[in-house]
């Protein structure tokens, strides 16, 4: 597609700018720890461990309830027993979270690597792929003729792509560069305009007037 201004554009730009869009929006938006938590909790480790931890957290709570709603005075016997009862509950479901937690903490740090390629795979897939494919193309022999510098030509055509042209990896750095900026900005503007939490000013310590 020809424009008068000397530029032909290529039908890959359209489909690298939402590639790279999406990708960037979703790599800050899925907290990797976060995620690979919850599904460490949900799909992976001992069952039946989960299972039986569920079940003694159920009865402690009840046991909870029962104590607290006797007298320690009154009945210090059936106090002291529940008492016994829910500290005995208290060390099994201590040591049962600590060996869920120890067999779950050995499955995250897959599962966040796991998280980041499939986030970037789409990007790296463009980068590599159409990296010396044209995205951009500046018409030569026109009175719209581009002018450009050869250290900023072949900057934009990286990796010896065609010349006179913006290559794809080229484009997609610009793109990600612009979203960054544009993040920057958002996160900064939001602190100072629309942070409504009040700001508590350092108290200052009384100065002694000089006679």
């Amino acid at each position: 597609m020809n424009y008068a201004l000397g530029v032909e554009v290529q039908p890959l730009l359209a489909t690298i700018t939402i590639v790279t869009i999406i990708t960037y929006i979703f790599t800050y938006l899925i907290n990797r720890e976060k995620c690979s938590n919850w599904i460490a909790s949900k799909f992976l480790g001992d069952k039946d461990s989960i299972k039986k931890l569920s079940v003694l957290s159920k009865e402690r709570r009840q046991i909870e309830l029962e104590r607290n709603s006797i007298s320690a005075q009154d009945q210090y016997a059936k106090w002291t027993k529940l008492n016994r009862k829910l500290n005995k509950l208290n060390d099994e479901i201590t040591g049962l979270s600590e060996k869920i937690s120890s067999e779950q903490s050995k499955h995250i740090n897959t599962i966040s690597r796991l998280i980041m390629i499939v986030q970037n795979a789409p990007m790296y897939f463009v980068k590599f792929w159409y990296a010396r494919t044209p995205v951009l193309l500046f018409i030569q022999n026109t009175p719209y003729s581009w002018k450009i510098p050869f250290p900023l030509s072949y900057l934009m055509r990286m990796p010896m792509g065609q010349r006179n042209s913006v290559s794809a990896l080229f484009w997609c750095m610009a793109v990600e560069g612009v979203l960054s900026v544009i993040h920057t900005f958002g996160v900064d503007f939001y602190k100072h305009f629309c942070n409504t939490e009040p700001i508590v000013a350092e108290a200052k310590a009384p100065t002694e007037e000089k006679i």
